[in-house]
């Protein structure tokens, strides 16, 4: 029976019995809470570093690409020596299918670690020799750098300090193999990084990354004139020192031909003259007077103006004519119709009409991608009113004159449209000057800055190849007539593997431009300007009323260990990144 202030026998207990159920399951959700909390809290530590070793691996890819261009345009780290790096796991991979064999085991030529005979490592390819090209794999790299060697430790350790200077991050490998084939000649290497992130010992977090490293194409060193459309010009060539391409059509003054400097003999547009152009192996005689055309030219005493002097025309002039493709309005003289005897300052034979052009775009695909990948020192400007410009369209408004390279690198340009020339004023300039959107240039000299000038002097061979001559042709050897090379005395032809003659210091000259100024619009040159590197534009025309234009290649020697461009300019590219694999 209950009572009105009782409770029912064994009411209490339950009631204990539920306080304490509650107890343990409010006691059991925070400690599931906090189990929860602490391992979202891992997690995201993990997640933090995973992307910090992400990040990591991108930048020592980053340092690495650098050490390609070392010589032109150093980095933070510098390159390993050959006594650094391991090269003894090289798989070589001769047709970069990513499929190796064992260098000790494959058939020769290919028995042999890259660079088994010394040379640089960063430099490649030096030529068709298996151990001066990288021809490895991914798991079998040319070269090797790891942690745990204590050879190359110093060196990771550097690339370690850069990164991550507060010591969160350790490389703890690095390879370089073979580009793979669909690289093309522009694929010089892959490298690969691992990173490790600073963690508790049972916990490993880490990345992996692998890049592209590619050439950048500046262009054919040795044409300092590049005209994708027409060109004008009055009395005198304004280039010297290598090969000028017009595309289209050609004016100038009216005889002003003949007073353009000589040059070499050229049997055809990419063929020097030499003992034996048709290959019969009998020396050449055209005029049949019993000697070698080739021998009468040198055998004369005077010197050659300049021997690299020659012109490309993709239309016509308005010069003497010429009949075929590619061909000569100026013969060499024993080929002429009646022949004549040669003389070296009339021999204009290079000048040819006619011909096909190559990478004739003044700007090419390849220098965009420089912009779109903000590669250190390039840098965009967009113009936003005559003359004024921002930093990547959203910097504070700068004049023009204050953009422009004076220390090396390069400034794209993207020009608004307007029917005024964009006036740029030549005053000491050093790098690349790209214009984009095709707005008018108008090209003026400013303070010239006097610069030592250096002529490498041979002439190469490509046997008829549109290309520059490279250290596996045969090359025309020559000696300056003077101190300030005023011409030029030509020696033989030497084998490929013969010993090149030095460079020449041929006294200085002030210099307006150092590099590239190249626009997609029209160029118009004015008043006196010299300058050495390259004119790229899609029209020219050059107004010398008053003082002459002149451009010649920078000097670049045809080793293939230099890679030519302007001044302070990428030479390589970090491209197809992959993290992880």
């Amino acid at each position: 029976m209950v009572s009105g202030r009782g409770r029912p026998r064994g009411e209490g207990g339950s009631a204990l019995m539920a306080v304490l159920v509650v107890s343990l399951l409010l006691s059991a959700t925070a400690v599931g809470l906090w189990l929860m909390v602490q391992g979202a809290s891992r997690g995201a530590s993990r997640r933090a570093r995973q992307a910090l070793a992400r990040r990591g691996a991108i930048s020592a890819l980053v340092l690495a690409t650098r050490w390609f261009e070392w010589e032109e345009r150093p980095g933070l780290v510098a390159p390993p020596e050959l006594a650094e790096v391991d090269r003894s796991h090289r798989e070589v991979d001769p047709d970069g299918d990513d499929r190796g064999t064992p260098w000790s085991l494959a058939a020769p030529p290919w028995n042999v670690t890259y660079r088994q005979a010394g040379g640089a490592l960063f430099r490649p390819p030096d030529g068709p020799a298996p151990a001066d090209r990288l021809a490895g794999t991914a798991t079998g790299p040319d070269v090797e750098l790891r942690a745990d060697d204590p050879v190359a430790a110093d060196r990771l350790a550097a690339i370690d300090a850069v990164v991550a200077p507060d010591g969160a991050l350790r490389v703890t490998r690095l390879a370089i193999f073979g580009p793979p084939a669909w690289a093309g000649e522009q694929g010089l290497a892959r490298i690969e990084v691992e990173v490790e992130a600073a963690a508790p010992a049972d916990v490993a977090v880490g990345s992996r990354a692998r890049g592209l490293v590619r050439r950048i194409d500046w262009g054919r060193p040795d044409r300092p004139l590049v005209v994708q459309g027409d060109a004008l010009w009055g009395d005198d060539a304004p280039f010297r020192g290598g090969e000028a391409v017009v595309g289209g059509a050609l004016q100038v003054a009216a005889g002003s031909w003949e007073h353009w400097p000589s040059g070499v003999p050229w049997a055809s547009a990419d063929a020097p003259l030499r003992r034996d152009n048709d290959g019969d192996g009998t020396a050449d005689d055209r005029d049949g007077d019993g000697r070698s055309d080739f021998e009468q030219w040198l055998g004369l005493s005077d010197p050659v103006a300049d021997p690299w002097f020659r012109l490309r025309v993709g239309g016509g002039w308005n010069g003497p004519p010429a009949s075929g493709a590619c061909a000569t309005p100026f013969p060499f003289a024993p080929w002429r119709t009646p022949p004549e005897v040669p003389r070296r300052d009339e021999e204009h034979s290079g000048v040819r009409l006619g011909c096909a052009g190559e990478g004739l775009g003044p700007v090419p695909g390849g220098w965009r991608r420089l912009v779109r990948r903000g590669v250190q020192g390039v840098r965009r400007w967009a113009e936003e009113a005559a003359g004024t410009f921002r930093l990547d369209g959203i910097g504070p408004s700068t004049a023009l004159e204050q953009i422009l390279p004076r220390d090396g690198g390069v400034v794209w340009l993207d020009t608004a449209a307007s029917a005024t020339a964009l006036e740029i004023v030549a005053d000491g300039l050093r790098g690349a000057v790209l214009v984009a959107g095709g707005r008018e240039v108008r090209l003026r000299g400013g303070t010239a800055v006097s610069v030592a000038l250096q002529i490498d002097p041979q002439v190469g061979d490509t046997a008829g190849e549109q290309r520059r001559g490279g250290p596996d042709d045969p090359f025309l050897d020559l000696s300056p007539d003077d101190l300030a090379c005023s011409g030029w005395l030509p020696g033989d032809w030497q084998a490929p593997g013969a010993t090149r003659p030095p460079r020449r210091e041929c006294g200085s000259r002030g210099l307006h431009l150092d590099g590239i100024l190249a626009t997609e619009g029209r160029l118009l040159v004015e008043g006196a300007w010299k300058g050495q590197g390259s004119l790229r534009a899609a029209s020219l025309e050059v107004d010398d009323a008053l003082a002459p234009v002149t451009i010649r290649p920078a000097p670049c020697a045809p080793s293939g260990r230099w890679r030519c461009g302007p001044p302070g300019a990428p030479r390589v590219l970090l491209t197809d990144v992959i993290l992880g694999w």
